[in-house]
């Protein structure tokens, strides 16, 4: 497993273009592990459409990469990203 990106994610209130933030680039149909730990909520989505998925445990999870661009919302979260 190769680690692309370890980083600190203070998004204030927005949804922001993880793979941007992570200076990465996902490759659609490629999964990869991503940890995000914060303490305050978190959430992920694809595309722009609704508040997503709340993240509520630090445990890495598989994330395989689609057509749509993964946003996440954070006041402060570390994220992981790896291959």
């Amino acid at each position: 497993m190769a680690n692309l990106a370890t980083l600190e994610v203070k998004t204030a209130g927005d949804y922001e273009d993880l793979a941007t933030l992570a200076s990465v680039t996902f490759t659609a149909d490629t999964s990869y592990t991503i940890q995000v730990q914060s303490q305050k909520p978190a959430y992920l989505r694809e595309g722009s459409d609704g508040d997503g998925f709340l993240i509520t445990s630090a445990n890495p999870f598989t994330y395989t990469a689609g057509a749509d661009t993964l946003y996440i919302k954070a006041d402060y979260a570390i994220v992981n990203i790896a291959e």
